[in-house]
Formats: C-alpha cells, structure tokens, sequence
C-alpha cells in the first residue's frame, strides 16, 4: 500500500508537475488507500487519517525547500530541484495572467495591456522559479524597452506581485520593496533576492495577519524603468470626500517614486469628470480639454486633464470599482504603473454581475420591492453552505441602488468567498475579470458537507419548481382572477400584496438558482449555448414575436397614412401615430396585429 501511495504521488509530483497539490493529494490518497485495503478496521483508517491531518498542519508551518531564496546554498538548492518546479516559459505582461499564480499587482497590468491601456511590457518571476531563465532574457537584450533606442543602457525596476496584494480587501501599501534603476544581471539577481526577502519581514508577516491574509507567495514583476517627465497618482474616487464626480490627481515633475514614497508633498489637483463614452481606450473620443480642473502647479494642465480621463476610464473597465492608479509621462507617453481598488472607500460596490443581472435604470418601487427579495435569497443560499460561519452577516448590504442602478457589495462578497475558503481571486474574477483558480484541496473538503446541500437543491430544482408551480403558484393566479382587486376590500389588498410577497421570494429563488445552475452545468459539461433553444424561454420567446410584429407592421405604414422607415424624410405624412389603432381597426389585416399584441401581453 505504501509502495502505490509512493508510485501514484510520485507521478502527480513529477510528470504531471503538481507540486502544490501533489503534497495535499497524497495526504488524502493515504486513508483513502488503507480505508479499501482495511473496509472494517476503523481505528487504522482513523490512525492514518490523522496522521496526515498531523502532516497537513506541519506543512502549513514550514517553508517550502523550492522557494527559499537569500543565501548561495539556498539558491543552489532551488537549482538542483528545478525539475520539480516544472518548465514553465517566462510570464509576459502581453499575455492575460492569473492573480493565482503571479500575484493580483502583475495580473492586473496583464488585464490593462489587453484592454489596450498604456502598461510598460515586462515579465513576472512566479514563487518558487530559477531567476536565470528571465535574467538572461532581461540582459544585454533592450526586448523590455518602450522605446527602442539602442544607444541608451537598459534600466529596469524589479517589484513585488505578491498574493494578496492590491486587491479589494488589502492593498499592502509600503509592506513590500519595489528597487530602481537597475542596469545588470548582477543588480538584477539582487534585487529579486531582495524582493522575495521582503515578504517574510516583521511588518509585513503583521500587516497579513492584522487584516487576515493567509500566507502565500511573493513574484517579481520586473519592467522597464521609466524615466518620468512628470508623474504621481490618481485616485478616480476622492478618498477623502467620499463623494462626487472629482478624480483627485496628484502630481510631481521627475519619477512617480518621488511621489509614491510620501517624502514629499506633491501637487493636488481635483478633476470634475461626468459619463464618458464606453468605448476601448484607443479609440478616444471624448473631449479631454472641456474638463475643469482646480488646482496650482507645475504639473500641465492638458496633462492632469488626461490623467483624470485615464483613471475614470479604468474604473468603468472595472465596473465601477474606484481605482488607486499610479502614472508616469516621460514627454512623450502617459503610461500606467499600477491599479489597484481604493481600499479606504468601505465598503467597495461593484456593477459587476449587477449590470447583467438587474441592467437599466431602476425605479424606486421596484427596488424596494426588489432588492429584500433578491438580498434575502443570496443570504439563504449562502447561509445553506456556510452554516454557523454566516453569523454576524448583513446579507440586507448585498446589493444598493446608486444613481438608480444596482451594485453589489464587493466587500462583503469578499467576506463571504474568504469564509468560504475559494481563492483570492474569486472576488477579483467577479469585479475586474480575472480567471478563476481551483480552491485548495483541504478547503474544498472542509466546505464540502455545505456544498452537497448545495448541490442536493440544485439537483432538485426542476421537481421542486414543477411542486411549486402546482400547489402554490397557479391555484394563486387563478384565485385572484376570480377576485378583481376593485371587489376587495382594503385589509384584503393589503394580504394579497403580502401574499404577492411571499410568492416572489420563491420565485426569486428560482431566478437566480436557475442561472447558477445552468452556469454550472455548461463550464461542467461543455454545453454549446447554441444548441439551447431559447424560444423556450417566454421572455426570450415574447421578444422574438415583438420582433415578428415589428416587421409585419412595417409594410402596413404607408397604408395606414403613418412614417415609415423605408420613405425618405421629406415624404413622410405628419406625425399621427396617435391614430394608430383607430388605423388598424380599418385596415383588412388589422385584426392580425391586434391578435399578435394580445399574444405578446399574455
């Protein structure tokens, strides 16, 4: 039995390169493997158990040997064991990244470049790699250069990219390195060492544990180094005011370290920015100039004024999350350094998903009516897998309306998914798109009793709607047809709504646990959404016969005396559309219409 332990994580750990999960798998193949070698010895299944359990925790504890960094001896202990670190190519910005595995400050710039943003090109040294592989390639090649010219040294910057930096919950502003002007292999390898070195440091090992980051890995991003003409930061959300339209900018002539730093005060300035056109950053349309700034400086103003579009441009890019961004301009080009969520601005609300779920402008009626329903199901689905870790959650702050459209609390998600055990960035996937990681193995089975109860409901939707829909549903509509509301009295309206009310929260339920599960079985199943036939859908099937209607009723406009778009301006009657069922009442086929727009109301 421990021979075929050994042979199968053997292979898990070194053809297949699971080195982090290759640790836990083993540690489960353990009691599995002895509960069918030994079905009705309890106590040896129950030894090895926690056995492993013992040696899960050691690992929890202890560094990992591949990922020690600092000394010759440790380094060369990396090299020796660079087979089981895998054969990975290098981790270019150009290509989308994930927050798992290269840090979320890396996978965001990742994100900007192929949004067409203005990022620097660079690479990024994932936990754990040999360093040589991109010193080779940053050194003597000028690849990372923005502007090729070969006549001036390439200078570059090495940066930390760590888990659980820049994100919604925890910035880690100062907790890490970030070293410049580098221009040598030599440079370079230390200050990846010092970089790495970094995130085991007093400060930071408390900054983590005061805002309850679990401990993971530091990357390296390592660009070009930009020599600013100007630079600094830009907040698209005042930090301080809380409110308004203002971008705040803050802005210094020479390199944006200057002001990253705090050492010295940097000019302030407020940008008045409204609704800009949703349209990819390169194909700008908007007039900068009209925006009105406030504030003295050296800085230029067409400059501030771009900076102020750049950053509100971020953020709608991410669905409305603010955005902490730090810029440089080197007289040429405005280029973007970093964006990450203003984390000051508790909680943080994010259009994302809401804008799919509850699109439009929102009237207040209905969001009083909407937003306990929806809010309230949330809670008791996250309540069903959670149990007694969703104390002291206020799932009524799920959702809020803000200029009469729907956000979700970002924050709070992030609560919830960190309570859950999934990955970091789950929470970035669902506000800035990021690709979703698998969760940890242990946590998958600590949270796996609350998921089968999940899933049991998922499972069982189709009978318990079909249940629903007769026993409490229909018998409900046909009863209130048979009793208009102009017979009843007023108590008796003020019951129906309530009954109205309960019969919606169940009816929210299925909203939103049937798209969940459809989501689920397409990315399980890899169903082609083409395939589905939506017309069985009623209101995908009620658009289509208004489309129906649309077409037919066009041929009929110059008949009934009324605009039609196939006439040119000049010819067409006065405006009577007010005439229009009068028209249709007269015209041979009008009974058709009218037929067609009773189908589309019931």
């Amino acid at each position: 039995m421990a021979g075929l332990t050994f042979l199968i994580s053997f292979i898990g750990f070194t053809i297949l390169r699971m080195r982090q999960q290759g640790k836990l798998f083993v540690l489960v193949l353990m009691p599995v493997l002895t509960a069918l070698r030994y079905p009705s010895d309890g106590m040896r299944v129950l030894a090895v158990a926690c056995l492993s359990g013992l040696v899960a925790w050691i690992y929890q504890k202890i560094p990992d040997d591949l990922e020690l960094s600092g000394s010759d001896s440790n380094q060369q202990s990396r090299r020796m064991f660079r087979f089981f670190q895998g054969d990975r190519a290098l981790a270019s910005l150009t290509t989308l990244l994930s927050a798992n595995k290269v840090g979320p400050k890396a996978a965001t710039l990742s994100q900007l470049y192929a949004w067409g943003y203005p990022v620097p090109p660079g690479y990024v040294l994932p936990a754990g790699d040999d360093p040589t592989a991109l010193i080779s390639t940053v050194f003597p090649h000028a690849d990372l250069r923005p502007n090729a010219d070969t006549g001036k040294s390439l200078t570059v910057v090495a940066r930390s990219s760590a888990a659980g930096e820049d994100t919604l919950n925890a910035s880690a502003a100062g907790q890490y390195v970030s070293i410049t002007e580098i221009k040598s292999p030599e440079a370079l390898e230390r200050a990846i060492t010092a970089c790495l070195n970094a995130y085991n440091a007093p400060s930071a090992v408390r900054y983590r544990q005061d805002k309850g980051i679990p401990e993971g890995k530091m990357n390296v991003l390592v660009q070009p180094h930009i020599f600013g003409v100007f630079s600094g930061v830009a907040f698209s959300r005042d930090p301080i005011a809380h409110a308004g339209d203002a971008v705040v900018v803050e802005a210094l002539p020479g390199d944006a370290s200057r002001v990253v730093s705090g050492q010295i005060t940097p000019e302030r300035y407020q940008v008045t920015v409204g609704d800009i056109p949703d349209t990819p950053w390169f194909e700008q349309t908007y007039d900068i100039s009209a925006l009105s700034v406030q504030g003295v400086g050296q800085t230029p103003k067409n400059l501030i004024q771009q900076v102020a579009y750049l950053a509100r441009h971020i953020e709608n890019n991410f669905h409305g999350v603010p955005q902490d961004i730090e810029w440089t301009f080197d007289g040429e080009q405005l280029w973007v350094l970093q964006s990450r969520p203003i984390t000051t601005l508790m909680p943080i609300w994010t259009r994302k998903i809401a804008a799919e779920v509850i699109p439009g402008v929102i009237r207040p009626l209905t969001w009083s009516i909407n937003r306990p329903l929806t809010c309230g199901v949330w809670g008791d689905l996250f309540t069903t897998v959670l149990r007694s870790r969703a104390t002291n959650l206020d799932f009524s702050q799920t959702a809020t309306l803000h200029y009469a459209r729907a956000y979700f609390n970002a924050t709070l998600l992030g609560d919830i998914f960190t309570r859950m055990g999934l990955p970091a960035e789950s929470l970035e996937f669902l506000t800035r798109g990021a690709k979703f990681e698998r969760p940890p193995l242990l946590t998958t089975l600590r949270n796996l009793p609350g998921l089968l109860r999940l899933l049991k409901q998922e499972n069982s939707l189709p009978r318990t709607f079909a249940k629903a829909n007769a026993s409490q549903f229909s018998p409900a509509l046909a009863a209130w047809k048979e009793q208009p509301l102009r017979n009843l009295s007023d108590r008796q309206i003020a019951q129906r709504i309530q009954d109205i009310l309960d019969l919606l929260k169940q009816a929210t339920y299925f909203n939103i646990l049937a798209p969940l599960s459809l989501a689920l079985r397409q990315a399980i199943f890899k169903v082609d959404l083409a395939s589905l036939d939506s017309r069985q859908n009623p209101e995908v099937r009620a658009l289509e016969d208004l489309k129906e209607m649309a077409v037919q009723l066009r041929s009929h406009l110059p008949e009934l005396g009324l605009k039609s778009p196939l006439r040119p301006d000049h010819l067409q009657p006065p405006n009577n559309s007010a005439s229009l069922f009068s028209a249709l009442a007269e015209h041979p086929e009008g009974h058709l219409v009218f037929d067609q727009l009773d189908s589309f109301l019931d």
